[in-house]
């Protein structure tokens, strides 16, 4: 066993562990942000979008980045810790640090679980990929994104501008 690469690798910061994912990078919180602001300014009349929203998926847990449910009234003195009602659609935002089998891993639970479709955003490739059960993914790197199960739609340019 060579101890000397154990030794070197960083260790693993809290919010690592308690979400099950690598901390989110400047790219990361940044599309985050906007992605949430974009849907928000279109479709907050339909949906209820959450950021980081704890999720207890088949008794597994997960920290999606944003989550679209229908639209529902907020309880304020009433809040929800664990939601196990699956979301139409999850959203989860690469991050630098992150492998695709985590992905793949996620993807099964979230489908099997009810979630209607996943989008992966990719930073670095500048990508909006859309995933639904059993198909074919759907990839945009410019133009117009189109959810089939939610009808959004996202400008990918104005995503990723460079301002």
């Amino acid at each position: 066993m060579n101890t000397t690469a154990m030794n070197t690798a960083e260790p693993i910061s809290d919010y690592e562990l308690e979400r099950g994912k690598p901390m989110p990078s400047l790219n990361h919180s940044v599309l985050q942000l906007r992605l949430g602001g974009l849907l928000s300014k279109n479709y907050a009349e339909q949906f209820l979008f959450a950021s980081e929203l704890s999720l207890s998926l088949a008794d597994k847990p997960f920290v999606p980045d944003l989550c679209i449910y229908p639209k529902r009234k907020l309880d304020w003195q009433n809040d929800e810790i664990r939601l196990s009602e699956p979301p139409l659609t999850i959203v989860e935002i690469s991050s630098p640090k992150q492998d695709f089998e985590d992905f793949q891993r996620k993807l099964k639970a979230y489908f099997d679980a009810g979630v209607k479709s996943f989008w992966l955003v990719i930073p670095f490739t500048e990508t909006l990929t859309i995933f639904y059960p059993n198909e074919k993914p759907i990839s945009f790197a410019t133009g117009e994104a189109v959810d089939k199960t939610n009808g959004i739609r996202l400008n990918v340019d104005e995503l990723f501008a460079k301002e």
